[in-house]
């Protein structure tokens, strides 16, 4: 039996009944005080008013501080439920510590919610942030008006979202949103361009980002500076899509670019750029149209230069423009019938019964002696219209009939027509007809030969 000597003499410093009247009649409130530990084996409270000189809750074995330490650790108004939780933090305050060694050990620990076994585990300078999740943010410092949610989650940085395990681990930038599991520096991967290269960008202090994805696995990648939204590639930096020109005068940035798709896209109904959908067009485009296969391109706009190729910014009638690239040759195939009410068609021209080709409105330089050759493909008649730009300037006309063009068996010229002596030659020779400059200098020969082929 367990001695009570002397309780009675504790007895008005420790249990304090109070009577109120509550005007009809008394009520009790016991109160307990002077007591340093309390232990009981069970209890059952309506209310618990608790609470340090600093306005402090602390419920949990070693949670918090100590009362003798409460006034030297410059801690208020924190509340820490769990074993260890906000043991030990110092010039923490409105904060909340939730789970076992929450918040333990934190300095600087203001404005925030922390819940988690070992979150925000011995972390200086944290506030207005919510950090939920095991092991979240732990050891980690400097860290502002950030959501982080996810076990062994959290980085450095200002106004950050943080969703998913593992997330944003390395990460020191600001303003960025990643969710999913395992984004963070270790994984989020780099990206290759369309030539091959890899730019091997660092994402470590990096702000303004925004990604979607699991691990290595990035679907969806965003960047709130520039706006710019990519698919299936971290590449947000409105870059040209390959590693760049020797030009200096062509800038590698990409003005008002929104969208990006690293591989392939599929519409499955329509597409519209520039207008509304639904107008009756599966590909509706307002606007001027490119299309490049690396040899050659089909461009259409209202402000086109006929003469360089290229826009020039001043609108006009509207251009269909098909032409070569790299130097290749380009060919119009249509199976079925063309119809135009004027057109102009420079050099080579074929149809069914002829084809025909021209040296252009610039024509062509031929050295002294040397010879201009242009290719037959079948025997028939050939009709040679040449114009050169010697002194005298001279203009011929003449008929040729091809019985054998691979052995260079040929009628003599009929039909021959000259304003003066001639200065050069046209002959047929090796599958071509040939004209030859005779003269002592360079002279510029401008040309329209036609064929009539038999097959």
């Amino acid at each position: 039996m367990s001695s009570t000597t002397n309780v009675q003499s504790y007895l008005p410093y420790v249990f304090r009944p109070v009577y109120t009247w509550t005007g009809t009649n008394f009520t009790t409130t016991f109160n307990l005080s002077n007591i340093d530990t309390l232990s009981v084996r069970s209890a059952k409270f309506g209310v618990i008013y608790a609470g340090d000189i600093s306005n402090n809750v602390f419920i949990g074995s070693n949670t918090g501080n100590s009362p003798a330490d409460v006034g030297n650790c410059n801690a208020s108004s924190n509340t820490a439920i769990g074993i260890a939780a906000a043991a030990a933090i110092s010039a923490s305050s409105n904060s909340e510590f939730v789970g076992f060694q929450a918040g333990s050990a934190g300095k600087v620990i203001c404005n925030s919610v922390v819940i988690g076994v070992s979150a925000a585990l011995s972390n200086s300078n944290v506030s207005n942030s919510i950090l939920i999740g095991t092991s979240n943010s732990a050891g980690l410092s400097n860290i502002n008006n950030t959501i982080c949610i996810g076990g062994n989650a959290g980085g450095r940085g200002s106004s950050n979202i943080y969703i998913g395990s593992s997330n944003g681990v390395g990460m020191t930038g600001s303003s960025n949103v990643l969710i999913g599991n395992g984004v963070n520096l270790s994984t989020i991967p780099g990206y290759t361009l369309v030539d091959g290269v890899t730019p091997g960008p660092s994402f470590s202090n990096q702000s303004n980002l925004f990604m979607i994805g699991s691990s290595n696995k990035v679907l969806i990648a965003g960047n709130f500076t520039n706006g710019v939204v990519s698919i299936g590639s971290t590449n947000t930096n409105a870059n040209v899509c390959n590693a760049g020109t020797s030009n200096v005068n062509i800038s590698n940035t990409i003005p008002n670019i929104t969208l990006d798709v690293f591989k392939c896209m599929r519409v499955q109904n329509g597409l519209s750029i520039g207008c509304d959908p639904n107008q009756g067009f599966t590909l509706d485009s307002v606007g001027s149209f490119r299309a490049q296969d690396g040899y050659g391109q089909i461009y259409l706009s209202n402000c086109y230069d006929p003469v360089n190729g290229v826009p020039n910014g001043n609108p006009s009638n509207s251009v269909v423009n098909m032409s070569s690239t790299g130097g290749s040759s380009m060919t119009l195939d249509v199976q079925g019938t063309v119809r135009a009410s004027n057109a102009i068609v420079s050099n080579q021209v074929s149809a069914a019964g002829y084809y025909s080709a021209q040296s252009g409105t610039a024509g062509v330089l031929v050295a002294s002696n040397a010879t201009l050759s242009i290719p037959l493909k079948n025997n028939g008649l050939v009709i040679a219209t040449i114009y050169n730009s010697a002194s005298p300037a001279v203009s011929y006309s003449a008929s040729f009939m091809v019985t054998n063009y691979t052995s260079n068996v040929a009628w003599t010229a009929s039909n021959v027509m000259s304003n003066a002596a001639l200065t050069f030659t046209v002959a047929v020779s090796n599958a071509n007809v040939v004209i030859s400059n005779s003269t002592s200098g360079s002279v510029t020969f401008r040309y329209n030969v036609t064929f009539f082929p038999i097959g």
